[in-house]
């Protein structure tokens, strides 16, 4: 990084004059006198010129959210956002293998936005803090395919680490309080909804998806959305530290909500991210529960009781 500063002194001198004038007459003299006042006007004017880091990136990685296949020729906006609003946004478009490379400014936050035809848009903030040149920034984004008018999409992703991650759905219906519940191992097993896709190899190797199939059922649930590390490695430390995050997304919406917590017991593993309700012309209202509930998902009870302190 280079900076050049310049400075610019003007100084302004306005010179002091002093007149005494004596009038006498047979009667009388008179003396008058003006003075003029002497002022100095200094002006300083400092111009700073600043060059940022050569070389600094973002590498953007799109990825289908059914089978985390690159989503391929994507036209991406990259924003620098300072105080809410764009200052800089330049597109840029994605190879046959879902990534693309953009050189930008200055070190801060920028929001991604990705448009195609066959997908919902997807978007992503990620933060530069670069102090080098030749300095590279990864984004990953999942982007759903358009799903039919009815269905709803169920995302969840996560960092790197911990390994697994998964997610819990449990179906409450709204006129019973009878239970289902779709995850890793009943995948099909409840009215009108799947699990896609199970993630076994950590955040980068692609989200878990469900898919809630037809609105007209599904209006007649309540869902709770939880989650868990399967391993509860590093005693809960990676799994609050993950960075997972919840994306619901149809043809009339989007909603999401991240997983925020400081400490987890290993009896109450799973962490709530809140209640979906569906309704009967397709929309959702996704309830997000307070930051750091958790529960003992193993309990049939205690999912009810979730629904009725949180939804």
């Amino acid at each position: 990084m280079t900076t050049t500063t310049t400075i610019t002194t003007t100084t302004t001198t306005t010179t002091t004059t002093t007149t005494t004038t004596t009038t006498t007459t047979t009667a009388s003299t008179t003396t008058t006198t003006t003075t003029t006042t002497t002022t100095t006007t200094t002006i300083t004017t400092t111009t700073t010129t600043t060059t940022f880091f050569e070389n600094v990136r973002i590498k953007i990685i799109a990825r289908n959210s059914q089978n985390n296949d690159p989503v391929k020729n994507v036209l991406a906006t990259v924003s620098l956002i300072v105080d809410g609003q764009p200052v800089w946004s330049e597109q840029v478009g994605l190879s046959s293998k879902g990534t693309a490379f953009i050189t930008v400014p200055a070190n801060g936050l920028y929001l991604i936005e990705l448009q195609d035809p066959g997908f919902f848009n997807g978007s992503g903030t990620v933060v530069v803090s670069c102090t080098s040149s030749n300095c590279l920034t990864d984004m990953r984004i999942i982007m759903s395919p358009i799903l039919s008018p009815g269905q709803t999409g169920i995302i969840m992703t996560w960092n790197a680490q911990p390994q697994d991650i998964d997610i819990y759905v449990m179906a409450i219906k709204k006129s019973d309080n009878s239970l289902c519940l779709t995850y890793y191992e009943n995948t099909n097993g409840c009215p009108a909804i799947t699990q896609d896709r199970d993630n076994a190899a950590g955040g980068n190797n692609g989200p878990e998806t469900l898919t809630l199939l037809d609105g007209a059922v599904n209006s007649q649930y309540t869902y709770l959305v939880a989650i868990v590390d399967f391993n509860f490695a590093n005693n809960g430390v990676d799994f609050i530290n993950s960075g997972a995050t919840l994306t619901l997304t149809n043809e009339l919406q989007t909603a999401t909500a991240e997983m925020e917590a400081t400490s987890i017991d290993a009896a109450s593993a799973y962490y709530l991210f809140g209640c979906v309700d569906v309704q009967t012309d397709g929309s959702f209202i996704l309830t997000a529960a307070p930051t750091g509930i958790f529960f003992n998902g193993n309990v049939d009870s205690e999912w009810l009781a979730m629904k009725t302190s949180y939804c």
